[in-house]
């Protein structure tokens, strides 16, 4: 059985092991370690002893370059974002850039700062803003399903009832009614709204 049993407080590069977590399923022990940037990360004695892991994964970030990066999904994002917002011939710039959306000045200067402040991009996933009248930013970014930035288009036409406003397929959701039913009694029998939901 594997033990690795290390003391609080001992340093491994840019990690400080703060508490001991129990061990894993093969027998070694768990520690929750604080990095230097001031992620919390529970690492294995091991991967600390033998040096696989000396950071909650900043030091790898710190070490890319532009060029390391140029074919990951991040940096087509990345790319594909500020075409749309500085490119006049991009066909997308209209909804865009050409509408006054604009990217932060950090990330317009350099793609290592996207990759900081967005992390990796999940499988499925693609950048979204929050709200769509404002521009590329870490506090009006994520990264989202395909769903979820359906129900966020600036042309999806929100509906206000009981204190709550949602577009029709969130409405259709908590309502549990056929989304084709509910758009039928609101768009083609203009039902109000009160006995759409209700009936």
């Amino acid at each position: 059985m594997r033990k690795h049993n290390i003391e609080i407080g001992t340093r491994f590069e840019r990690l400080t092991v703060v508490s001991k977590e129990g061990r894993d399923k093969w027998g070694n022990y768990l520690y929750s370690c604080k990095c230097d940037c001031g992620n919390i990360r529970t690492i294995t004695g091991f991967s600390l002893d033998s040096g696989n892991t000396k950071s909650c994964g900043c030091l790898k970030i710190d070490r890319m370059t532009t060029h390391d990066s140029s074919f990951t999904r991040e940096y087509r994002s990345y790319t594909a974002l500020k075409s749309r917002c500085l490119n006049p011939d991009d066909e997308k710039y209209s909804h865009y850039g050409g509408r006054g959306i604009k990217v932060c000045r950090r990330w317009r200067k350099d793609f290592l700062n996207f990759y900081k402040d967005m992390g990796r991009r999940p499988a499925g996933l693609s950048i979204d803003r929050i709200d769509n009248n404002k521009g590329y930013s870490k506090r009006n970014c994520r990264w989202a399903t395909p769903q979820i930035q359906a129900r966020n288009r600036r042309d999806n036409k929100m509906i206000e009832y009981g204190k709550q406003t949602c577009c029709l397929a969130e409405w259709s959701e908590k309502l549990e009614i056929n989304y084709t039913t509910l758009w039928a009694r609101i768009y083609c029998y203009h039902w109000d709204i009160d006995r759409a939901f209700n009936s």
